[in-house]
């Protein structure tokens, strides 16, 4: 009898449980656990688990002598060594696309949230004050919005400003006339989305290549004080480099929904700064994502039991 172990505490609704009880012997655990150790002991007989954040490296995964199949509730993978579980024959999946709309709404949100100034007029008026003409600001369809990453998020992201009217400048590592006219997006470097964009949303997943993509030379390149949206990784974004651009005013303002650190250290520069809006990590977290993700998820179980894998990742 296959072992099918809920690692950290994935959301599944009742009928998720009855359906993935019948593909074998099922043990649900609701916590993360508090150390390797504990890791490695709930792995040790698991023939298929399913999983969110508990990170697994290689030397989790070659403790794991029986485990065949990672089902993802996550569309990002960057927790896993994707490589070693290739070696070991270990079939990895995730769960792309899910959250995008959530993703994309809270990116848009961001913006507005910036380029209209709310926090800044809250204060004013928490403050005594009460003078419109502080406030003229711009609409949102005169934007340049830049997209870095072109993925399922990105993709999202880019229809949404592009219904609000912007121009959207996408920045990804397979651009092509077809995908520019059927997204009605103009492909650039990077070097000319960041010198362009009024607003940068970044959508790109975490990779060696992408790690410190945005530095103090990217922040030197953007030429137009942009507003910029992190809800990919914090690690793509230098973050010493970040609190010298938003310092010197080299951008208008920053949203993060991913750190560093999470949580960041209570003497982060960044926790002073008025034109940060800090979100922890959740720009997914909708029911209607939060639901698909799960289904999604016991499907590529399903579909790995069958013999059709499905959103199987590789290094």
């Amino acid at each position: 009898m296959r072992n099918i172990v809920v690692v950290d505490g994935v959301p599944l609704s009742d009928d998720h449980l009855e359906r993935i009880d019948l593909l074998g012997n099922l043990r649900i655990h609701k916590h993360p656990p508090s150390n390797r150790d504990e890791l490695i002991k709930r792995l040790a007989d698991a023939h298929i688990i399913l999983v969110s954040e508990v990170p697994l490296d290689s030397d989790i995964l070659r403790a794991s002598s029986h485990l065949r199949m990672v089902s993802l509730w996550s569309a990002g993978y960057d927790h896993v060594d994707v490589q070693t579980a290739g070696e070991l024959g270990i079939t990895v999946c995730h769960t792309p696309g899910c959250t995008a709309t959530a993703i994309a709404e809270h990116t848009i949100g961001v913006a507005l949230y910036f380029l209209h100034r709310l926090g800044e007029a809250d204060r004013h008026v928490r403050q005594g004050g009460y003078s419109w003409e502080r406030f003229i600001t711009a609409e949102f369809h005169t934007q340049v919005f830049g997209v870095i990453g072109l993925g399922n998020i990105g993709t999202r992201v880019a229809e949404y400003a592009q219904k609000l009217g912007a121009r959207i400048l996408a920045y990804t590592r397979t651009p092509s006339q077809e995908r520019a006219n059927r997204l009605g997006v103009t492909f650039v470097d990077l070097e000319a989305l960041l010198q362009q964009s009024d607003i940068i949303s970044i959508n790109t997943k975490l990779t060696p290549q992408t790690a410190g993509l945005i530095g103090s030379k990217e922040f030197g390149q953007m030429g137009r004080r942009p507003i910029l949206i992190n809800t990919a990784r914090g690690e793509v974004v230098d973050h010493t480099a970040l609190s010298e651009a938003l310092r010197i005013g080299q951008i208008r303002a920053a949203g993060l929904d991913v750190l560093w650190d999470e949580p960041p250290d209570p003497r982060d520069p960044l926790l002073q700064m008025e034109n940060v809006l800090f979100t922890p990590h959740c720009s997914s977290a909708t029911i209607q994502g939060f639901g698909a993700q799960s289904e999604l998820c016991i499907q590529n179980v399903e579909a790995f039991l069958s013999g059709k894998s499905q959103n199987v990742v590789s290094q």
